[in-house]
């Protein structure tokens, strides 16, 4: 509400943070079909708003999760080595205990549930589980895992028919999803 430009917002917005905002936004990256642009896109929209090591790589890896399983590139047991092997680092580590709002957390947390569930619901209950930044795991857990081929859609209807439907609601979040994947 403060800027008037895109210019300003740029010069005073603090970039080291270590969070996971450009984790949550990286899924629709994996939809790109070369990995290279892949990792160079997420690390760019990273570093718009989290210019740290630790949250680019994280968004690097959901958006590589993402594409891991659009592209049907191995099954749930493997997405930890595969990010390992694209991005280095101990994605593959099974997480315990609550989650902090660092990204790389909730990047860990997201991949020890692909790991160790089969179904939609199962991981949401895992997610909550977890405690703490439940929120983030749920959202980069279901939207990675819902491309997954063996993993089960059973979460309940009413999660999808009584969201909000207002201009960017429902009906318009399905619409940009049809379109992304078309």
């Amino acid at each position: 509400m403060s800027v008037d430009d895109g210019e300003q917002l740029l010069e005073l917005i603090k970039l080291n943070s270590t969070r996971n905002g450009a984790a949550m936004r990286a899924y629709v990256i994996g939809v790109l079909k070369d990995e290279v642009d892949v990792l160079v896109i997420a690390a760019l929209q990273a570093r718009v708003t989290h210019n740290t090591q630790l949250a680019v790589e994280a968004a690097q890896a959901v958006a590589l999760m993402a594409h891991y399983f659009i592209y049907q590139k191995g099954g749930q047991q493997q997405v930890g080595t595969y990010l390992e092997s694209r991005l280095g680092g101990s994605w593959n580590t099974p997480w315990q205990g609550e989650v902090g709002m660092t990204a790389n957390e909730a990047v860990q947390a997201a991949v020890t549930l692909i790991k160790q569930e089969t179904s939609l619901s199962q991981m949401l209950r895992q997610a909550i589980n977890f405690g703490g930044d439940v929120d983030t795991v749920a959202a980069i857990t279901l939207g990675c895992a819902s491309r997954c081929t063996t993993v089960q859609d059973d979460l309940p209807a009413f999660l999808v028919n009584q969201l909000e439907n207002g201009p960017y609601g429902r009906d318009y979040l399905q619409r940009i999803d049809n379109q992304l994947f078309s």
